[in-house]
């Protein structure tokens, strides 16, 4: 599953107002061309689709309010009516309310409600209804609120009531109210508000009235938001968070934090590496297990040295796994290293193994709002092809050749933001651009028209 910044599961999204039919696609070859340093000034647009892509795990993408869509194929794989959702752990299922939990292969609700599944994807607990095994659908017991089971597939913890036994549904002890999260090894769980707890047990380990807490992956420490770092077995605070509410992660191998406007530290020790500044409500991510750093409003910072390897103002959406690329908002996909633009976009976030990357474009709720972008390499197999077009207070049509379109008020309606091409006429002199939506191609700016954009010829 994807967990890029620019694209976290943020559900306050505009509602879209009027639908859009997508062109008929023909079978494309799931195999995608790798995007890499050295080929990524080839990126290309692909195809368009209504709707804003928030989520994507393997070859699918969820897009709010609409459908998970096939990226392979271009196609819808199955409606959802949310404007948020997840996938399972291990891809097979999409939980969203109010569809319930549908199996991405089928298309199909397979249990009702909203929640949980643990890792195994064996059980679901769906909040304030029960814990359900999922091949037979059988209850296992009945929960009172949100469950979150523990990583070995072993516990679950129910808000604000107690932790039971998965497979007997035993009660082992009550719980303080508040969200609880599980160490990656199941030894501990933390509650907001409260501090951390020995899993077994029950008993707090440590005090603490922060919140936000964060595992690192060994599970030797954990971070608690307005407070500070502790060493688990130790029960010794390591770092002292200096304000609060400070966005902080662990790097991949355990051994450092950074902390927004402050910076790495050396858990082993305590120390501060080098410091770091950036937008204080924005969390520093390490690019999986590369030396880079991301610092929205900062820079990207080379871990082994400390430094600063390329400046950055605004936010960074994403990068490649290897860290070699960086997508930072409204400016494009710069070589990290060196800070050469290597593709020019507004936004986007790597999809399938880094042969996709998805950009979203916000354009008038009169056109349903948001669309999601396709790109890839040139030379891979799209299923359709779509276009873009930037606008200037561009008048819209009902069909080439046709009337104005008028606004809610008896208004010519008009456009100024980026627009996706669905078709064109034969004669190229008039795109598509939503449902009953055409605009003159003298009137726009050409952004990307490819060749095979469908031909429409409305009477």
């Amino acid at each position: 599953m994807n967990k890029q910044r620019g694209f976290k599961p943020v559900f306050l999204i505009l509602t879209f107002l009027l639908g859009m039919s997508i062109v008929s696609a023909q079978p494309a070859s799931a195999d995608f061309i790798t995007i890499t340093l050295a080929n990524a000034n080839q990126l290309e647009l692909g195809y368009v689709i209504p709707g804003f892509c928030y989520l994507t795990n393997q070859n699918l993408a969820a897009l709010s309010q609409d459908g998970v869509y096939d990226l392979s194929m271009g196609q819808k794989r199955f409606d959802i009516t949310s404007d948020s959702g997840q996938f399972s752990p291990k891809g097979n299922y999409f939980i969203t309310y109010p569809d319930g939990v549908i199996d991405v292969h089928t298309g199909k609700q397979v249990l009702a409600g909203t929640g949980f599944f643990d890792t195994s994807e064996k059980y679901f607990a769906a909040a304030a209804d029960a814990v359900y095994e999922v091949a037979t659908r059988k209850r296992v017991f009945r929960i009172s609120s949100v469950g979150w089971f523990s990583p070995d597939s072993k516990l679950v913890a129910v808000q604000s009531d107690a932790v039971y036994v998965i497979k007997t549904g035993r009660r082992l002890y009550d719980l303080q109210q508040g969200i609880v999260g599980f160490s990656p090894n199941s030894k501990y769980f933390t509650v907001w508000g409260y501090g951390l707890y020995d899993a077994v047990t029950g008993k707090q380990l440590i005090a603490s009235t922060g919140g936000a807490p964060e595992f690192s992956l060994d599970s030797r420490y954990i971070s608690i938001s307005e407070d500070g770092v502790y060493n688990i077995e130790s029960r010794k605070k390591v770092v002292k968070f200096q304000s609060t509410d400070t966005p902080s992660s662990f790097s991949p191998d355990s051994k450092s934090i950074a902390v927004i406007t402050d910076g790495v530290y050396d858990l082993a020790t305590g120390n501060r590496l080098f410091k770091i500044s950036g937008n204080k409500y924005a969390t520093p991510l390490y690019f999986g297990n590369t030396n880079w750093l991301d610092v929205d409003d900062d820079g990207v910072y080379d871990l082994s040295t400390g430094k600063k390897q390329l400046d950055v103002s605004g936010h960074i959406y994403s990068a490649s796994p290897d860290g070699s690329l960086t997508v930072i908002d409204q400016k494009g996909i710069f070589e990290t290293t060196t800070g050469q633009l290597k593709f020019r976009i507004r936004n986007g976030y790597f999809a399938i193994h880094d042969k996709l990357v998805l950009s979203y474009i916000s354009t008038s709720s009169e056109l349903s709002g948001l669309y999601c972008a396709i790109y890839g390499i040139k030379g891979d197999k799209w299923p359709y092809r779509s276009g873009l077009v930037d606008t200037s207070h561009t008048q819209i049509y009902n069909a080439p050749n046709g009337d104005k379109r008028l606004d809610a008020q008896g208004r010519p309606l008009t456009t100024a933001r980026q627009q996706a091409v669905f078709a064109q006429t034969t004669d190229k002199q008039w795109f598509k651009i939503g449902d009953n939506s055409w605009v003159k191609a003298s009137d726009v700016q050409p952004v990307s028209l490819p060749e095979g954009i469908p031909i429409e010829n409305p009477s």
